[in-house]
């Protein structure tokens, strides 16, 4: 079917354009209800991105250092934090001759700011807000004790990880139970975890969970992962053990990002990569940025902004030379192609040995 454009009267009083009218207008209309609609969702979402959460134990470690080093259960009650609460001064104070000091956690400016649509995140939401209690629903008709969207919080140490968990479940007869993570994923993502490669924020949120409920008195035995493919609807799954090994290395590493919020700026960036994995991080201009003096990361080192220059002289000679070490091959294999053929011996002042070593000394 071939839709035609109809040249319509301007609507009065701010209208959209009327059903039937101009096809452009009204895709234009619907495409603009439905970029306003996700950014109404996002306006209306309560996640605070600079807290530290069980989807975040897994995350860059220095997002996760920055969040911990601010955070203060006076302020922000059901967050990642530290105990007792840290009093939020400059690093250069709490840690005499410490370099940069610290700047407190970004807030919005002032004025209208432009809100993210965040279209995938809503949409995973969506999908877990219907497809979790349907599948609370089946378990509970096979007997299972089921806790659905339930809150939680580890200690480790000083620090309290919170959390929400999709489901868990508890055999009526052995009383173990299975934490589960419903997980919607592009179609790479579920090619990798195909192979076996299960991403460390993955594994460390499970266990997060688990741990979790194990100190809440619950026997938990068995982590579940179930990966929805976005594009097609089809689910992965895989079942981990829960035991002594991944207990402990879920409270290292929760020690090593308690250590690191000591001084976070120094903590490793880690597997961020600056563009996609950064872009919505609320500490991205203290983390990247040369400005005011912050840190700037080159290949694990720091340095401040004065120091760059130098860097970026260091670089371009460092391109040079592998340039002409790249043109210096090049004319050697030439001339090494061109020599293959002669016989070892004296030719002038030129001398050839058996094994193609050429002096000129002769």
């Amino acid at each position: 079917m071939t839709l035609t454009a109809v040249a319509a009267p301007e609507p009065e009083g701010g209208a959209g354009p009327e059903p039937g009218t101009d096809a452009d207008r009204i895709a234009s209309l619907l495409s603009d209800a439905v970029t306003g609609a996700f950014k109404a969702l996002t306006e209306s979402s309560t996640h605070d991105a600079r807290l530290v959460t069980a989807t975040g134990v897994g995350g860059c470690t220095r997002k996760a250092a920055y969040a911990l080093s601010y955070a203060r259960p006076d302020v922000w009650p059901v967050i990642g934090w530290r105990t007792p609460a840290p009093t939020v001064v400059p690093l250069a104070q709490r840690r005499p001759g410490a370099w940069p000091q610290a700047a407190p956690p970004p807030v919005p400016a002032a004025g209208p700011q432009e809100v993210e649509e965040k279209r995938l995140a809503h949409i995973g939401t969506a999908i877990h807000e219907k497809l979790v209690p349907a599948l609370r629903q089946q378990f509970e008709d096979l007997q299972y004790q089921v806790l659905e969207e339930h809150h939680v919080t580890l200690a480790s140490g000083p620090v309290r990880i919170p959390g929400r968990l999709d489901l868990a479940i508890t055999h009526p007869g052995s009383r173990n139970t299975m934490v589960i993570d419903l997980k919607t994923c592009a179609p790479q993502v579920i090619t990798k975890l195909k192979a076996g490669k299960i991403p460390r924020t993955y594994l460390l949120q499970l266990w997060t969970y688990a741990e979790a409920l194990a100190q809440e008195g619950r026997n938990v035995t068995t982590c579940a992962l179930i990966a929805l493919d976005r594009a097609y609807g089809k689910d992965h799954v895989i079942v981990l053990p829960y035991g002594a090994a991944e207990r402990e290395a879920l409270h290292r590493r929760i020690a090593q990002l308690s250590a690191h919020a000591t001084n976070p700026d120094f903590a490793p960036r880690d597997p961020a990569n600056g563009l996609e994995t950064c872009k919505d991080c609320p500490y991205r201009e203290r983390c990247w940025s040369p400005a005011g003096g912050l840190p700037v990361a080159v290949e694990g080192e720091r340095v401040d902004r004065e120091t760059l220059a130098g860097i970026e002289a260091s670089a371009r000679r460092l391109v040079t030379a592998r340039t002409e070490e790249a043109d210096a091959r090049s004319r050697r294999l030439m001339a090494v192609k061109e020599l293959e053929h002669v016989a070892p011996g004296a030719y002038g002042v030129v001398r050839i040995d058996r094994r193609r070593g050429v002096d000129l000394s002769g």
